[in-house]
């Protein structure tokens, strides 16, 4: 963008009154701005570091492309992928009242497919698969997952 963008040579060639324009008083100019223009490429760069953030959202392509940006530049290997989702299992349905036996009659118990509280449980909403040979920090790529992500969202990283 133009409005974050300044020449500092061009600027003291245009303010500086005529006849000081001489090779001297620009050059101690330029070294009076030395300071200057090191904290603006410190503004530079934070401001270039905000907008790639600002630019990352909480999809899957976003936060894929943040972590392979970090991690994995070159292969871009890592991936993410749906967590884990029970489904209830149906044998009958209680409409055709149907008697349905799993168990021997001398045992007399029921044997629960799966529990009512399992069903539709998820343990974790999506897995970060993360290639074995890749030198990663686990903690740093934990906070980027944590900081691009939907907070009712639950991850687990997973090495493939």
């Amino acid at each position: 963008m133009k409005h974050f963008t300044i020449n500092y040579s061009r600027l003291i060639q245009q303010l500086l009154p005529i006849i000081f324009r001489t090779s001297s008083v620009t050059a101690f100019l330029e070294a009076f701005l030395s300071p200057i223009r090191y904290i603006y490429s410190l503004f530079q760069r934070n401001r270039d570091d905000n907008l790639y953030h600002l630019n990352i959202t909480p999809q899957v392509c976003f936060i894929e492309k943040a972590l392979n940006d970090r991690f994995d530049f070159g292969g871009r290997r890592i991936y993410i992928s749906s967590g884990k989702y029970n489904r209830q299992l149906y044998i009958h349905t209680r409409s055709e009242n149907k008697p349905v036996f799993i168990y021997k009659r001398e045992e007399n118990k029921p044997v629960y497919l799966r529990k009512r509280d399992e069903v539709g449980v998820e343990r974790f909403n999506f897995i970060v698969n993360v290639p074995k040979g890749l030198q990663y920090n686990k903690a740093e790529l934990e906070a980027i997952v944590e900081m691009y992500k939907l907070p009712t969202k639950t991850f687990i990283i997973n090495e493939y």
